[in-house]
């Protein structure tokens, strides 16, 4: 409904065919992006919110078997547009950016069929969400890490300098490329949240050095605690995370992001 509220404040381009047979292949393709959305969001929350002993095997399988089949349909059936994306590319472009940021990106290796749709989107996201690590780390060309290593615990010349920006030092697995050139993949168990004088420590027990990145900052001023509480709540928690330790009960500064 608010897409469609949207689509009606302007004449172009349209995110909603007003009828015939092109309206009915937009809302089945988000239908379709939907349930993709719905079916992953809930493996996610098993795992989040039930302890492992808890887990349901046959549930997660069902789930995960209603992902395979509308990834199958679009392999059966890839979507297509005429001059833009309608809303039904636009919902299936969120899932399957889900898909990579919550699940790993697996569905662009099978195990189903769909495996083959991967193909044209791995080319043109090359390098974004673990892509070309997979593809070197297969090879063995490239240095893993899997440990960060506190500021102040560690000491010597760092094999190099990973100047990254908020964004990155919260990556959980991400290839990165340091100032003198060094390249390998962090793979870490859980999200970090790295800071300046950190450490991540290479598979072969080199340091490399984490410099915090300079990014823009934004500053919110509030004439009241509970104000500031409603702004933090419509940005959301992955937003307001990247605010400064040093927010007041009233202002805060966060780093700016294209909303």
């Amino acid at each position: 409904m608010i897409c469609e509220y949207l689509d009606s404040l302007a004449p172009s381009p349209v995110l909603f065919p007003k009828s015939g047979p092109e309206r009915w292949k937009t809302l089945v393709l988000g239908a379709l992006a939907d349930g993709i959305l719905d079916a992953a969001l809930l493996l996610v929350y098993e795992k989040r919110f039930r302890p492992e002993d808890k887990w349901h095997a046959t549930w997660q399988q069902r789930q995960q078997a209603k992902i395979d089949r509308a990834l199958d349909q679009l392999e059966r059936s890839p979507p297509a547009w005429g001059q833009s994306p309608d809303y039904g590319h636009m919902t299936l472009a969120c899932a399957l950016g889900y898909l990579d940021f919550r699940h790993e990106g697996k569905w662009r290796a099978g195990p189903t069929e769909a495996g083959g749709m991967a193909r044209p989107v791995r080319k043109s996201r090359a390098g974004l969400r673990g892509d070309a690590a997979e593809s070197l780390t297969r090879n063995g060309t490239m240095l893993k890490a899997t440990e960060i290593v506190a500021a102040g615990t560690w000491t010597g010349k760092p094999a190099d300098v990973a100047r990254l920006d908020y964004d990155r030092r919260t990556r959980r697995r991400i290839t990165l490329t340091c100032l003198g050139g060094l390249t390998f993949l962090l793979d870490l168990a859980k999200a970090p949240v790295l800071r300046a004088g950190d450490g991540i420590r290479l598979e072969d027990g080199r340091i490399v050095a984490v410099e915090a990145a300079p990014e823009q900052l934004l500053e919110i001023a509030c004439r009241d605690a509970r104000l500031l509480a409603r702004v933090a709540w419509h940005l959301g928690n992955r937003i307001w995370q990247r605010r400064s330790p040093r927010a007041s009960s009233t202002s805060a500064t966060i780093t700016s992001l294209p909303i």
